[in-house]
Parts: structure tokens; sequence; C-alpha cells
């Protein structure tokens, strides 16, 4: 690492650059650099932007904050996403994670995989349809937990559902595989049909 930091230093310093990684990558590369004096590396409007959760590694409380110190920018940005999903879900200046446009989120009941209503909020395993893809079905469960809220506007001003900053493991609960799973069921099929001609009606 210390080899690749001094790459980094010789042909990146100052500039504005974009980066991003999960925070189990991104947080020791930034404690390396400070201990080896590298502050403020970057342009102060450069994009560093992190997600993917910690991937098991216990994360100091302010790494954040030492995270900016190192690249020089004044936040980072979070993203919830993942390899299957085409889109990176940001979060806003209050923390909530806003769902891309084209991405249909679902709240499904943990123990029975039934969609939750889609009112209020609604605490229960994600499930996504992504409209982009169309060389692949675009329907998955995850293995998080999260808060959806479906109807209230966000305070930062922006419509839609969006999701709280905590968001957990059902592994973590309850063991076993928390790999995202196929949900190219047909109830699945009929249950993401029905919502968009739903949606489609309600337009009209």
């Amino acid at each position: 690492m210390h080899a690749f930091l001094a790459d980094v230093s010789r042909d990146l310093s100052g500039k504005r650059i974009f980066m991003t990684a999960a925070p189990s990558y991104l947080v020791p590369l930034a404690e390396k650099g400070l201990a080896d004096g590298m502050r403020q590396v970057f342009a102060a409007d450069s994009c560093v932007s992190a997600g993917g959760g910690a991937k098991g590694m216990t994360l100091p409380d302010d790494w954040r904050g030492r995270l900016c110190e190192f690249a020089g920018v004044p936040n980072v940005q979070m993203n919830y996403s993942m390899t299957e999903l085409s889109s990176s879900n940001l979060d806003c200046a209050h923390g909530h994670y806003h769902i891309a446009p084209w991405v249909i989120p679902f709240i499904l009941d943990p123990d029975t995989s039934k969609p939750l209503p889609r009112t209020g909020t609604t605490t229960g395993r994600m499930a996504f349809f992504d409209l982009l893809p169309d060389i692949h079905w675009g329907g998955f469960i995850t293995g998080d937990e999260v808060t959806m809220t479906w109807d209230k506007p966000c305070v930062c001003g922006r419509t839609g559902p969006y999701l709280a900053p905590r968001i957990g493991r059902f592994s973590e609960q309850r063991g076993g595989d928390d790999k995202i799973s196929c949900a190219a069921s047909y109830d699945a099929h009929e249950e993401a049909m029905e919502f968009l001609v739903g949606m489609q009606s309600t337009a009209v």
C-alpha cells in the first residue's frame, strides 16, 4: 500500500478525482495515508463515494471524517447499491438513500417474502425490480433489512420512496446465507407486472 500511496501522491496530488469503493477498502487507505502524513491530497471539488457496507470490518466512529481529512473533500457521498442493480442510490444531506426512478423497490415480509404495504414507513427485506436490463430478469431479493418511507417527502425536498440510513443484514440476526437470491418466480413476475400496470393506469 505504501507504494500505491506514493504513486497517488505523485500523480494525483491536488487534482480533481472520483473515487468509489467499500469503506473496508477506503478506511485502511485513508488511515495509512494519514499515518504517512498525507492530508488534503486531492482537489476540494473531488468526489469520494462509499458503499457496500463494512464487509465484516469494524469501522471507527469517525471514519467518514478521517476519509475527508485524507482526501481533502467536505463530505463522503454514500450510496446503496449492489452488482445486480443498474443504479447507485445516493444519500442526501439528511442521510436518506433515494431510489433511482427506473428501479421499483419492494419491502418484503422477512418470514413469508410477501410484499408489505407501499404506504407509510415499513421495515423488512429489500427487493428490487430494475427496469433497465433488457437481457436478463430485473428482479431480485437481497439479504438486507431496511426501513422504507413510501409517501412522505424527504426533508431534502425530493419526492418518492427513500431508505433510512441504517441498513442491516438478516444473516447477522438469524445466521445462514445472506447472498442475493433469484426472484424470477411466477408470483414475483405477476406482482411486478400488476404494480407496473397500476402505475400506468394512474398516470393516464
